[in-house]
């Protein structure tokens, strides 16, 4: 609740003069631009530095109360009492860490040739899904209608019918706005129909 009611997004302005106050997606896996992903990265993150501290309340009160329900139920530990159901052994799981760290060096050398595809000086968390190649094509919102319609006709005119009266019947926010997360979501309302929040951007990860 504390994430939905009072994290507030910030607006950026991009190199090419273009402004985005959710679409931080579109911009760090699009934008070739460093410093425009920068923005956004930091556009995203640096709000939850105002409520760092009821945020560490949460988190540790959420931690006091599974350490007491394991300790009243006789766990040796938190860990054991989150393995016990499907009897896997502690070791296995310390061992999937071990073996995790120990085998770092392929990850290692994948950020390296992206560093060295990219043209980087420096790679940040920023950089992690920018795009390799060159694709950029947009769809244009009537566009993509008419490409999901058509993907979905295999499941039949009923499901077909469905999507469309979506489509067509104001179940969609499509663009982004104040107090829009990046991406998508569904709520399902209780005597209605779903919603669907978006922050549309014309690439194929939203027309699919």
């Amino acid at each position: 609740m504390l994430n939905l009611s009072e994290i507030l997004r910030q607006r950026i302005m991009l190199l090419d003069g273009a402004m985005t106050q959710s679409n931080y997606t579109n911009v760090v896996t699009y934008n070739k631009n460093q410093d425009d992903r920068r923005k956004a990265y930091e556009a995203y993150y640096s709000p939850y530095k105002n409520y760092e501290n009821p945020y560490a309340a949460i988190l540790n009160s959420t931690y006091q109360g599974d350490w007491a329900g394991a300790q009243a139920r006789n766990y040796p530990s938190f860990l054991n009492s989150c393995l016990y159901a499907n009897d896997i052994p502690e070791s296995v799981y310390t061992t999937l860490i071990k073996t995790a760290k120990e085998n770092t060096e392929p990850l290692r050398r994948y950020l390296r040739l992206r560093k060295q595809v990219l043209g980087l000086q420096t790679y940040y968390p920023y950089d992690g899904s920018i795009s390799l190649t060159d694709f950029n094509k947009k769809y244009p919102y009537d566009e993509a209608r008419k490409l999901v319609l058509e993907a979905v006709a295999p499941l039949g005119k009923e499901y077909q019918g469905k999507v469309a009266k979506a489509l067509e019947k104001g179940w969609i926010d499509v663009y982004e706005g104040q107090g829009k997360e990046s991406n998508a979501y569904s709520l399902n309302v209780y005597g209605a129909h779903p919603y669907i929040l978006l922050t549309y951007d014309q690439t194929m990860f939203f027309s699919s």
